[in-house]
């Protein structure tokens, strides 16, 4: 399930555990990331960095996490690695980042 990782952190903090984030460029990776976090019964925030962002696209990657995201039994969350402008950050949260 997509949800937005403010509440999964305030969620971890009150249960005083970790969430795993995790690198994705693609939809191999992504899935993969979801497998193993519904595996292991865990939130799981994926992110990708601009020069991910770069190579996929905004909007496929962003479709791609999205869609996973949905599938999944766990909560997931969609986060941009070290954005280095406003410019970026403005586009990632138009695309559901």
């Amino acid at each position: 399930m997509l949800t937005n990782s403010k509440q999964m952190i305030i969620d971890a903090q009150a249960g005083k555990y970790a969430i795993g984030s995790f690198n994705t460029s693609d939809m191999e990776i992504t899935k993969a990331i979801i497998a193993a976090a519904e595996a292991l019964k865990s939130p799981v925030i994926i992110s990708t960095s601009e020069k991910a962002i770069e190579y996929a696209g905004l909007e496929t990657i962003a479709a791609i996490i999205s869609k996973e995201a949905q599938k999944a039994t766990v909560p997931v969350a969609l986060h941009l690695d070290h954005g280095k402008t406003i410019t970026m950050v403005e586009k990632c949260l138009q695309a559901g980042y």
